[in-house]
């Protein structure tokens, strides 16, 4: 585990997941639910919105050129590739939720959550997992969000990254959104009373 976090290293959780575990559902309860002193930090996309996915609160939707520039300009903590698409952290919004008493709370995939490990020495890594393969297909397919071709490479992606689940300090599986909500609430709750 973590060493407690100082004025120079605040403390930073990453939560990351395959498609389609429910990362963003687990999320959304802690930051909505819980007492917890926590904030989600919206990542940067260069991908299409997706139906009632808004600008600012679900991703910060960039151009290809923007995201560059941002990412030349040394603007962000993490930037990873997924999909086709970018996919980065802003420093200034990771300094943002700290300057307010908060934690940060990052939402990043495997590569992001490396990239930030090597940035940062104050992380702590949470992996959702779904409770099988075949809950995960079915979830897949029932977000309506891809077609069957983009559905086979999410899943087949998700198979590598539930392999690289080891990286991170603590892996939660996904039965119900509550229910995991609550173990991650559990875990780092009592860490972060202890901090404050």
């Amino acid at each position: 585990m973590n060493k407690f976090a100082t004025l120079n290293d605040p403390l930073v959780i990453v939560i990351s997941a395959p498609s389609g575990t429910g990362k963003t559902s687990v999320v959304n309860w802690l930051v909505e639910t819980t007492l917890l002193p926590v904030s989600k930090v919206v990542t940067c996309t260069t991908r299409p919105s997706r139906e009632n996915e808004r600008d600012g609160v679900d991703y910060i939707f960039l151009s290809e050129k923007n995201f560059r520039a941002k990412q030349k300009a040394g603007a962000f903590l993490e930037t990873s590739k997924a999909y086709g698409y970018e996919y980065g952290t802003l420093q200034e919004e990771v300094d943002k939720v700290i300057q307010q008493g908060k934690t940060p709370l990052l939402v990043v995939d495997i590569e992001g959550f490396k990239n930030i490990k090597r940035k940062r020495g104050n992380v702590i890594g949470i992996f959702l997992v779904p409770p099988s393969s075949e809950v995960l297909l079915a979830r897949l397919r029932g977000r309506g969000t891809d077609d069957e071709a983009e559905i086979c490479v999410r899943f087949k992606e998700a198979k590598f990254e539930l392999g690289q689940k080891e990286l991170y300090d603590i892996v939660i599986v996904v039965n119900e959104v509550e229910e995991a909500a609550q173990a991650v609430e559990q875990v780092i709750g009592p860490w972060l009373k202890e901090k404050r």
